[in-house]
């Protein structure tokens, strides 16, 4: 069960003003249909709402119900080596978050798991979480060995609704990682905006064009050094931001959620042993080979009408 599956009841183009439908709407229909008309609309936006409050309650049921079995497939996924790594390399959308060596190589020496832990796990959650980021919160978690670049010993993204003036506002909480290594900083995080510079560091030579080909390979908006933005980006970078879905980040939707969380909770937390095994190049391989075969046999059936000629 995916976490985003209730889309539908947010992603809506935008309404026509309510004044301008009455007025076109009782051109066209007497006052007795056109009063039935309303009252339809009304009942539909009634049952479109309570279906979505039974999804997010079925929801809530399937977490709270499979927690036992996460939890112990965590423990067995622990064993086996780069696991989580792995899986995260192997999905298109994780791809251009990895795509640097000292990242990887750091990842797969020190990562060792990672969880999400819902709304609906009180013990681990906490009533006081559950304020924070609503009955349907959760938190995105990434727990590391002892490193010579941080002091952290668990990286988390959290991600849930406030109310502000009577509407719910989606937003993402990242962590401050406690970097202890300026050097293995510079090498992991990547390109910063100039507010995050320091003298130390010499990564804020990266020029706009270079972050905005990277920001473009990786499917968000990046700022360059005359920006002040974080390095939403980078992999590291991503597990620091904070945003609600006002701040106009690209691919930041009406859940709390971009591309890359999409991915962690979606894919890698629902399916991690087929994202461990998935093989690109094996699909790619079949794709070529099935284009090769194409090729023949157009070839042979061109022969054949050059001899029947």
């Amino acid at each position: 069960m995916q976490a985003t599956q209730n889309n539908f009841l947010f992603n809506k183009p935008a309404e026509t003003k309510q004044s301008e439908i009455d007025t076109m709407m009782l051109k066209n229909l007497p006052k007795n249909e056109y009063d039935v008309f309303k009252q339809t609309i009304t009942n539909f936006k009634t049952a479109s709402n309570e279906y979505a409050e039974q999804v997010l309650a079925l929801e809530r049921q399937f977490r709270q119900s499979t927690q036992p079995l996460t939890q112990m497939r965590s423990e067995f996924l622990k064993k086996i080596p780069d696991f989580w790594i792995t899986a995260m390399a192997n999905h298109q959308d994780l791809k251009s978050y990895l795509d640097d060596d000292d990242v990887m190589e750091f990842l797969k020496k020190y990562l060792i798991d990672f969880q999400i832990v819902y709304a609906v796990d009180g013990a681990k959650f906490g009533a006081e979480n559950v304020a924070k980021y609503g009955k349907d919160g959760m938190v995105l978690m990434i727990a590391f060995k002892q490193n010579p670049a941080f002091s952290n010993q668990y990286i988390t993204k959290a991600i849930g609704k406030r109310t502000q003036d009577g509407t719910d506002i989606a937003f993402c909480e990242g962590t401050k990682i406690e970097w202890t290594c300026e050097k293995l900083k510079t090498k992991l995080l990547g390109p910063v905006a100039d507010a995050e510079c320091s003298d130390e560091s010499d990564d804020c030579d990266i020029n706009d064009a270079e972050i905005e080909a990277f920001s473009k390979s990786c499917g968000v908006n990046a700022g360059g050094e005359n920006e002040n933005l974080d390095n939403h980006f980078s992999f590291f970078g991503w597990w620091q931001m904070s945003c609600d879905e006002l701040d106009g980040v690209n691919g930041f939707d009406e859940n709390g959620t971009d591309k890359l969380s999409r991915a962690f909770v979606d894919d890698l937390w629902s399916m991690p042993i087929e994202w461990y095994e998935h093989d690109d190049e094996e699909a790619s391989d079949s794709d070529d080979s099935d284009s090769d075969d194409s090729s023949d046999e157009e070839e042979e059936e061109d022969t054949k009408e050059e001899e029947m000629l």
